[in-house]
Parts: C-alpha cells; structure tokens; sequence
C-alpha cells in the first residue's frame, strides 16, 4: 500500500518526524531515538491510517497517523472533541480513556495521536476469550460515561454548549435535531432505493421493512421524545461505536475513531453497536447474550450516573435503540455492496433483514 503523496514529500516526512520526536523528549526526557519505518495499517475509502514507531534505550513508543485524500472539518473537529474529553477524565488518571492528540496538520489533512493500549475488541470477541464478558461490560460504561459527559462539550464548528446554558440546549438544537431527524428518514429511504438496485430478489422484504422502520422513525425519535431529564438526553454520541474502535487492556479501555461524533440521541450508539455485534459475529446466543449484557451494564452504569431516572425515560431509550438498530443492518448492507462494491450476498442481507424486521417489532411492543 503506498503511503499518501504529501506524506512522501521530504520536507513532511521531517516534519512530522521532528513532531514526535519533540513529543517523545517533552513526555521522557532526552534520549538517543530510532525512528522506525511507518507503517500504513489500514486504507479505507479515502482514508489512511498509519503507525509510526519510535524506539528509544529498552523501551518503544507508538503513535498513529490518520490522513484524508481531502478533510472537511473533520480532524479539527476530532482533534478538539479528544482533547475535550481527557480534560474531562478519559485520560490515564481513569481506566475509560481515549487517546491523546499530538498535533493536527490542516494543510497535509492529517492527526497524530497516541497509538491506543490493548488489543482491539472485536479480535477477543472473535476468539471468545474468557474475559470478553469483561471487556463487554467496560464498553458499555465506557459509553455511559461519554453520554453523561458535564459541563460541556465542543461542537462542530468549536463552540461549546455549557450547563449555564443547558436550558436552552433544546432552542440551540431545536432545529439541528429536527434536521437530523429528517436526514435520518431520507437516509433511511437512500438505504432501501440503493439496496433494491442490488437485491432485486429481496424487494418485497426491502420495501415493506423499510416502510415500517420509517413509519417508526417520523413517529418515536422526534426531539419531543428525548427527556431533558433522565435517560435519554441529549448527549454527546460517538456516532460510529463498534468494536473495531474499541482497544481494550487489564488497564484500560480506549476509544477511538470520533469522526462521527456530534450531539445527538445517545440511543443511536447503543442501537448502532447491537447491530454491529450482531452481524460481525452472528446471532448465536452467546452474541445475544452479550448485547443483552452490554445494555443491561449501561443502564446500570447511566442510573448511577444520573439523577432520578425513571422506567418511563428507560423505556422510550429502549424504543428508539431497537429503531435505530433496525436502521443499521440497512446501513451495514448499504456500505458493503453499495458504497464498496462487495460481491452481493443475497442470503445474508436476507438475514440481516430479517432481524431489521424482529427489531421494530420489539420496538412497537415497548410500553405500547
């Protein structure tokens, strides 16, 4: 895999060495150091992700590089929300971390963070470790704790909402969540019309299921329906939450990958990561078992955070997330064979479906 052009270009590759060169002396002291050869990871879509390597007496260090073909936004956005959030505990004083930013290069569209501790969530769900249940339960307070974040947090475009001004959070994002909610029902209707050119033989499923998950959208995630007390807030979201993101250790579990992150329906991660588990792992019992112990750990972990929250607000948490899980075994399909161009696999988007079907039907069962 070759790495980006501009990364190649001399002068960057000095620069980005004497940056972490800099940022090893500043956090160890001086040290004669080897600057190993990067390393590119991963190349998705537009995006590479890159670990570079730098070894000094004994010991090593390890950061990562993200590069985008173009950016917009995004890593200024993800520079400050990480840099937000370990002012705000999720740093080494705590076991729920996220990485420390090292720098963001506007004009090369590049970050530089801390390579995250662990290994990755999804390799020890994969090879059923005896202390995945562990790792399970610390994602989900992990997750809890994001959405229970205080004081304030960064949006966009760098401002930040605060607790003196939480009484208008709603007026500010009046608008924003009616627009969101919007784009969530024309994505929904993106997913189905793209996966039709796909799947002609699923049709029927495609354009039943689909009507249904919208129905349920237009008639249970409006703002109206988010308490401003209680489980169920308005929150910061991760946004892209699975267990690829997810680095875990006996010490601690980091986050990464906040791209997506916004304000948002704290709902949404939860029912984006359900599915995910579910169709990277399959729905064998142990899998429903451990989503059932994700949720079960985050409702717990969010009544001890929070004041006063009650069945009702739980409930109408419950409802959405199984519409948004719903929506997301269309997105997953939709991502696959219509954005990457997989082989299609009929029998398995067929299942996938399937379960979007399940799902709402769940949802309309909640405190109906």
């Amino acid at each position: 895999m070759c790495f980006p052009e501009s990364l190649r270009r001399v002068e960057n590759e000095r620069l980005v060495k004497e940056v972490l060169i800099e940022d090893l002396k500043n956090r160890y002291g001086y040290h004669d150091v080897i600057f190993c050869h990067p390393q590119i990871l991963k190349k998705h879509l537009r995006k590479t992700i890159i670990k570079y390597t730098i070894r000094f007496d004994k010991f090593h260090k390890g950061y990562i590089g993200i590069h985008r073909q173009s950016d917009d936004g995004r890593f200024g956005h993800v520079f400050r929300v990480l840099d937000f959030l370990r002012s705000h505990g999720f740093n080494e004083t705590s076991e729920l971390r996220v990485p420390r930013p090292i720098i963001f290069l506007p004009s090369l569209y590049f970050i530089i963070m801390d390579e995250a501790e662990g290994n990755l969530l999804s390799t020890l769900i994969m090879e059923q470790r005896g202390d995945t249940e562990s790792f399970i339960e610390r994602s989900a307070k992990w997750l809890a704790k994001l959405h229970n974040v205080p004081d304030s947090f960064p949006c966009s475009d760098g401002r930040k909402i605060t607790k003196a001004n939480s009484n208008s959070l709603a007026g500010i994002y009046n608008k924003h969540r009616v627009d969101e909610e919007k784009q969530e029902i024309l994505t929904s209707i993106k997913y189905s019309k793209s996966l039709l050119t796909i799947f002609p033989k699923l049709a029927g499923k495609i354009e039943g299921i689909s009507k249904d998950l919208i129905a349920m959208q237009r008639k249970h995630c409006p703002q109206s329906n988010i308490t401003p007390n209680g489980v169920g807030k308005l929150s910061l979201i991760h946004g892209d939450y699975h267990s690829k993101n997810i680095c875990v250790s006996d010490n601690c579990i980091t986050v990464v990958d906040l791209e997506e992150s916004r304000v948002g329906d704290p709902a949404f991660d939860l029912g984006y990561f359900i599915a995910q588990l579910k169709m990277s792992f399959g729905f064998s019992t142990t899998m429903i078992r451990w989503a059932d112990l994700f949720i079960h750990k985050y409702l717990e972990e969010s009544r001890f955070l929070m004041q006063n929250p009650s069945s009702d607000d739980e409930a109408t948490l419950a409802r959405r997330m199984k519409i948004y899980e719903a929506q997301t075994y269309f997105q997953r399909s939709y991502h696959t064979y219509y954005l990457l161009g997989l082989t299609p696999d009929t029998e398995l988007v067929s299942r996938w479906l399937e379960e979007s079907r399940l799902v709402l039907e769940v949802a309309k069962e909640v405190h109906n």
